[in-house]
């Protein structure tokens, strides 16, 4: 579900692999699921460079999380988090409804009379906004 992508760490591979660094990125960038899963449970992976032999591990490589449409995805160390952002037709209404609602609470705080005949006029006009299914028809009485 989440993408992961390799980027090497110039700082420390930069060190370790000196001249072979083009080549070594070009191949990190490259590595699949299955290897940079190895390196984040603390392996290492080997890469063989003109012969020589060299280890990868965690701290060369920035380990980042790809977006994925319509999914908000951040991590912490071990921990991926997912977010499905798709706003549904329920959602939205919700979302009015709680809009309405702030907005007519403010307006009776800031004029402290607003009679409830006119609250409730308000209510049943918000009705036509799809706004009653939602949330529950505030008792107004």
């Amino acid at each position: 579900m989440v993408k992961k992508k390799a980027k090497p760490n110039f700082r420390t591979l930069g060190k370790k692999l000196g001249k072979h660094m083009k080549d070594a990125a070009e191949r990190i960038q490259n590595f699949d699921a299955d290897q940079i899963q190895t390196i984040e449970k603390g392996g290492s992976i080997s890469l063989q460079l003109d012969g020589e032999q060299y280890s990868i591990l965690k701290e060369d490589l920035e380990i980042i999380s790809e977006d994925i449409p319509g999914w908000l995805v951040s991590h912490d160390g071990d921990l991926t988090v997912a977010l499905d952002i798709h706003l549904t037709p329920e959602l939205l209404a919700e979302g009015h409804a709680r809009e309405l609602i702030n907005r007519i609470q403010n307006l009776r705080r800031i004029n402290n009379s607003m009679s409830r005949t006119a609250s409730r006029s308000l209510w049943k006009k918000s009705r036509n906004f799809g706004c009653t299914g939602a949330l529950p028809v505030p008792d107004l009485q």
